[in-house]
């Protein structure tokens, strides 16, 4: 099955169903056109073990040549790695998750079908905002990396519980990481 974007009406058609984006000013624009990272990730996509270095050297800058290593690493990813809770962490930490959703959809990684019904929930949808800092963690005592990895283990819970924990809940599961 194959996806294209139809410049003409801006949409991913396939078969006979069809993935628009609604209008939601800035963001239609952007899902209409994906941006030159998006573009050269597709190009590199194929490139084995590609590293910083590479694209620095190329003359990217620090800040390209980041985005599109880490563009690479979600298109990248294994067809049965991706389900819910991959979508879900793709739309609240990018802003540009509709670019990642099309690239998904047009390589085949994600079907047409669980991309409409994901954005149908989640495209309207405010984005939430993970409710803790390193702050708070610090007036716990820790410091350092411990912050960073207990950051990440809080955060994949409060996505699991579909954005639903608050910083109390967060807290009382951070001490039950301890105890």
């Amino acid at each position: 099955m194959d996806y294209y974007i139809n410049n003409s009406n801006k949409e991913i058609v396939g078969e006979e169903q069809t993935l628009e984006p609604r209008n939601r000013g800035n963001e239609q624009q952007e899902a209409q056109c994906l941006s030159i990272e998006y573009r050269y990730s597709l190009l590199f996509r194929h490139a084995d073990s590609l590293q910083l270095n590479d694209l620095l050297n190329l003359k990217f800058s620090r800040k390209v040549a980041t985005k599109i290593l880490s563009i690479l690493k979600i298109i990248n990813t294994q067809h049965q790695e991706i389900n819910e809770f991959f979508l879900k962490e793709l739309w609240v930490n990018n802003d540009d998750y509709l670019q990642c959703i099309i690239i998904l959809v047009s390589l085949e990684h994600l079907s047409i079908i669980t991309a409409e019904e994901f954005l149908t929930r989640f495209y309207l949808r405010p984005k939430p905002i993970f409710p803790l800092t390193g702050y708070d963690l610090q007036q716990k005592n820790l410091h350092g990396k411990t912050i960073g990895k207990l950051m990440s283990k809080l955060k994949i819970s409060w996505i699991e519980s579909d954005f639903m924990m608050d910083k109390t809940q967060l807290l009382q599961l951070l001490e039950d990481y301890y105890e």
